[in-house]
C-alpha cells in the first residue's frame, strides 16, 4: 500500500539559438567556419532565460562537423533516490516560441536535405559537462541504439542510452525549404556567386521560409527515480551540406549542378526557445520498483560514464 503520494511539477526552459554556416564557396560541400550560439536580448524570438548550456567538445567546439549542435540540462532529483520515491503517471509538455525555426539567409540550398531537431528527456544523470567527445548526431536514435563517444580511446556506450524505458521522451522533427517561398534571381532576389563564382552561369535561388515535414515522438514517461534527468536538444543543419549537388552520374555529359560549380551558398536560422512541464504523482516506489530502477539500471549507468 502507497503511504505518500503527492502531485509534483518540473518546469525548465530552452534558449533561442542561432546557426550560421557562414559563406560556403562554390566547389566546397561543407560550411568552413559554422557558429552557434544562443540568442538573447532584442528580437522577435531572443529571450533572455534558459536553464540549458551548449555541450562543448574537448576541442572547444559548440558545432560538430560543421553542421551539429547540442544544449543540454539536468534536473536535480536525488531527493527521490534519498526518500527511495518516484514520480509516477507522468506526462511531458513541451510548448515552442515557435513552431518552426526561422531562417535569416538561405540561399542556393542543397535539394532534398533539411534541418534536424531531436529533444530528448533521459532518465539518469549523463554527465555531459565531463563527458568530453560524444557524437551528438547519434542522439537521434536514442533508445534504439546507444551514443558512443568518439575517441577511440574512450570508446564506450552511453548506456543511458541504450535501454529504451530509460528514454522518457523522444522527438525528432524535420524541417524543410518551403517552395512556395523560393524566390530566384534576377527578377525576384540579387545573385550571390561571391568572389570565386560566375553569377552569368546559374541562377541563384532563396530560401524564405521552413515547413515542418516529419515529426516523430516516442519514450517511455510511465516513472521517473532520481538521480535525475537529462534534457538534450540537438540541431542537425544538414541543409548547409552541399554534397548532392557536387554528385554526377555515369555519363560523360554528366555534371555537378551549376549552383554548385558557379554559386556560393549560406544557411543562417533561429532554433525558437521552448519549455516543459513533467508532471506526475510522487509516491513511495514498491520493492520492486527499488530493485529494478536503482540496483540494475542505475548503478551499471553510473559506473560506465
Amino acid at each position: 500500500m502507497v503511504k505518500f503520494a503527492r502531485p509534483r511539477m518540473i518546469q525548465g526552459q530552452f534558449g533561442t539559438t542561432f546557426y550560421s554556416s557562414g559563406t560556403i564557396d562554390p566547389l566546397i560541400t561543407l560550411p568552413t567556419a559554422a557558429t552557434a550560439d544562443f540568442l538573447s536580448g532584442r528580437g522577435i524570438l531572443s529571450v533572455d532565460r534558459r536553464n540549458d548550456q551548449f555541450y562543448v567538445d574537448s576541442a572547444g567546439n559548440k558545432v560538430q562537423d560543421q553542421l551539429h549542435y547540442m544544449t543540454h540540462d539536468y534536473i536535480d532529483l536525488r531527493d527521490l533516490m534519498k526518500d527511495q520515491h518516484c514520480m509516477d503517471d507522468v506526462t511531458i509538455n513541451v510548448q515552442r516560441l515557435r513552431e518552426n525555426p526561422l531562417i535569416s539567409s538561405g540561399y542556393n540550398l542543397p535539394p532534398g536535405n533539411g534541418i534536424e531537431e531531436t529533444l530528448l528527456f533521459v532518465l539518469g544523470d549523463l554527465s555531459l559537462d565531463t563527458v568530453a567527445d560524444i557524437d551528438v548526431e547519434e542522439f537521434a536514435k536514442a533508445g534504439f541504439a546507444p551514443v558512443a563517444h568518439t575517441i577511440p580511446t574512450t570508446l564506450r556506450d552511453m548506456s543511458g542510452t541504450s535501454l529504451p524505458f530509460q528514454v522518457l521522451y523522444r522527438e525528432v522533427r524535420r524541417y524543410m525549404p518551403d517552395n512556395s517561398q523560393t524566390y530566384f534571381s534576377t527578377n525576384q532576389i540579387g545573385s550571390f556567386a561571391n568572389v570565386t563564382g560566375d553569377p552569368t552561369s546559374a541562377t541563384t535561388s532563396f530560401c524564405g521560409n521552413l515547413v515542418m515535414t516529419s515529426r516523430t515522438i516516442g519514450g517511455y514517461p510511465d516513472l521517473i527515480v532520481g538521480p535525475g534527468i537529462t534534457v538534450i536538444r540537438v540541431v542537425s543543419a544538414y541543409l548547409a551540406d552541399r554534397g548532392i549537388q557536387a554528385i554526377s552520374g555515369n555519363n560523360v555529359l554528366d555534371v555537378p549542378a551549376n549552383q554548385f560549380s558557379f554559386l556560393s551558398a549560406r544557411l543562417a536560422f533561429t532554433m525558437p526557445a521552448l519549455q516543459f512541464n513533467v508532471v506526475g504523482t510522487q509516491r513511495e516506489m514498491t520493492d520492486t520498483e527499488i530493485a529494478t530502477y536503482y540496483s540494475n539500471i542505475l548503478v551499471n549507468q553510473q559506473s560506465e560514464l
